[in-house]
């Protein structure tokens, strides 16, 4: 006899998009997906040397001048894909700590984070005063695991 019966149910984990596009939620999603792909595009136009929105366009299909290909995909395009991963990274690291502490208004001032790195860059700066400020980052985050 077969563990999966032909009356079984399918299981539980899959998504029907077809029944979730019409929701509230997944039009929220969808227009802030657009917004960011929006913001990113204005972001590769603002510069030093304006680029309008065909020529960027052109150059990252590979289609436009040396110039404004060079400014974009060697100066502004990191810019913003590191921008990008910037804010997912933050969006994961305030799940992380949402699902730790079981608390979705959980935040790093209700654990003590903030208030443990401020008094390790008080005493630091205090007690080490010469000791070079490229340290502070690393003797902030000593403090911050700290915290319990």
């Amino acid at each position: 006899m077969s563990v999966l019966s032909e009356t079984s149910a399918p299981p539980q984990w899959r998504v029907d998009f077809k029944t979730h596009r019409g929701t509230k939620a997944f039009r929220v999603q969808l227009l802030l997906f657009i917004a960011c792909i929006t913001a990113s595009m204005i972001s590769l136009g603002v510069g030093a040397v304006s680029i309008p929105l065909d020529v960027i366009i052109n150059s990252l299909f590979d289609l436009e001048g040396p110039k404004q290909t060079y400014i974009i995909w060697k100066s502004r395009l990191p810019r913003v894909l590191i921008a990008l991963m910037a804010g997912a990274s933050l969006a994961v690291s305030g799940v992380i700590v949402q699902a730790i502490v079981r608390n979705p208004l959980a935040s790093p001032k209700i654990m003590g984070i903030n208030s443990g790195a401020a008094l390790a860059a008080l005493g630091t700066i205090m007690f080490l005063p010469e000791m070079p400020v490229t340290y502070l980052p690393w003797q902030l985050l000593w403090a911050a695991s700290l915290q319990r």
